[in-house]
Order: C-alpha cells, then sequence, then structure tokens
C-alpha cells in the first residue's frame, strides 16, 4: 500500500497536498460557524430564469474526482510546478476564506421537486452543503486550478487537456443548474483563480530573480 501511494505522489509531494487539503477544510468549515456580520441574499432576475438541470449534479460531483485526480498529475511534476501550483491553491483558499467570513452569502434554492436518483444524490449535496460560503465558487475555482494545471503539465495528453477544459466548462453550468450558486458566483471563481495563478507567478519569479543576483 505503502509503495502504491508513494507511487501516485512521489517524494514528498503528499505531505504538500494534504498541508493544502487541511488549510481547504479550514477555509471552508470556519465560515460555518463564523462570519461577520448578517448574510447576503444572492440572485438577480437572470438566476430566476436559469432552470433547475438535476442531471448536472452528476458534474458537480465529477468535478471531485477532478480535483482529486488532478493532484495526482500536479505531484509528478517538479518541484517548482507543484509548490508554485500549492501555493496559488492556498492564496486562493484565504481569499476565499476571507469573502466567507466579511461578505457571507446564501440563496433561496425555491421549491425544487427531487426524485428518483437524481434528486437523492441533490439531497444529498443540500444536506451536506447549505446555501452559504457562496462568492466565491469554491467549485469553479478548484475545477479552474485543474484546468490551468493541465495546460501547463509535462506528460498529460492533448486529450487530457481539453477535458480538463471541457469539464470545468461543464462544472460552471452544473453549480447553478443545481441552484448550488448564482451566476456571479461563476465569475468569482475564475477571476480568484487567474488571479492566485498570477499572483504565484509573480512571487516565483521575484525569488528566483533574486536568487540569480544573490550569486552572481
Amino acid at each position: 500500500m505503502k509503495k502504491f501511494i508513494q507511487k501516485l505522489f512521489p517524494g514528498d509531494s503528499l505531505k504538500a497536498i494534504l498541508i493544502v487539503v487541511g488549510i481547504n477544510a479550514v477555509a471552508y468549515y470556519l465560515p460555518k460557524v463564523f462570519v461577520v456580520g448578517d448574510y447576503h441574499l444572492m440572485g438577480n432576475s437572470l438566476d430566476a430564469k436559469i432552470p433547475f438541470i438535476p442531471v448536472f449534479i452528476l458534474v458537480y460531483y465529477a468535478a471531485f474526482f477532478q480535483w482529486a485526480y488532478n493532484y495526482i498529475v500536479v505531484a509528478h511534476q517538479d518541484n517548482r510546478f507543484l509548490h508554485k501550483y500549492l501555493l496559488a491553491e492556498v492564496f486562493g483558499l484565504v481569499i476565499s476564506m476571507l469573502f466567507f467570513i466579511f461578505y457571507p452569502t446564501t440563496m433561496d434554492r425555491g421549491d425544487l421537486q427531487l426524485n428518483g436518483v437524481l434528486g437523492f444524490l441533490i439531497k444529498f449535496i443540500y444536506s451536506v452543503d447549505e446555501p452559504t460560503n457562496l462568492f466565491p465558487s469554491l467549485h469553479v475555482y478548484r475545477s479552474y486550478m485543474c484546468t490551468r494545471a493541465a495546460l501547463k503539465a509535462n506528460g498529460v495528453s492533448k486529450f487530457y487537456r481539453v477535458f480538463q477544459v471541457i469539464l470545468t466548462a461543464l462544472v460552471c453550468f452544473a453549480i447553478v443548474f443545481v441552484k448550488q450558486h448564482v451566476v456571479v458566483d461563476i465569475f468569482g471563481g475564475l477571476i480568484l483563480g487567474e488571479l492566485t495563478v498570477q499572483i504565484s507567478k509573480f512571487i516565483f519569479n521575484k525569488f528566483e530573480s533574486k536568487g540569480k543576483a544573490f550569486h552572481k
């Protein structure tokens, strides 16, 4: 078992990834018990017109597997890639947590008919994930980060890159079609993703340039 895990996560990559997973748990669950001020009701006329499409809950669940497999992919990259990626995620999670705490949001899902297997899957998500921590969407943020990693990673196929782009796009639709988020949350997740990628890149480039200057 140990050899299998080591094969999936070479070197010390698993330790670094688990630290980020722990930060993710804090960023998500702390605002569930501590917020500043009242919740802001999200949604507008556009959101009201978006239909409820239960089949998109399958995409919503697929995102969890997308995130997990992405960690395996980045674990097989060089340390610079891995650490730069994880640093971006940490920034994203901390910024999200600050939004969740200081600008707490909620939404009205309305009266939905939840029947059959898809209804059961949706009910489960609703039971473990109340309509809070909406802006920015962590679902969109994390899927966008998977796509950014796929586009830059070595040793992955063109099919994998295209698949990641398509799946992330579907996740953006899914979060509103299953009434977990509103439209503005999508843009919040996408902007946060690109912002944290650029922040991490800037920090790494800055430190590397200083290191080169020091060794001259």
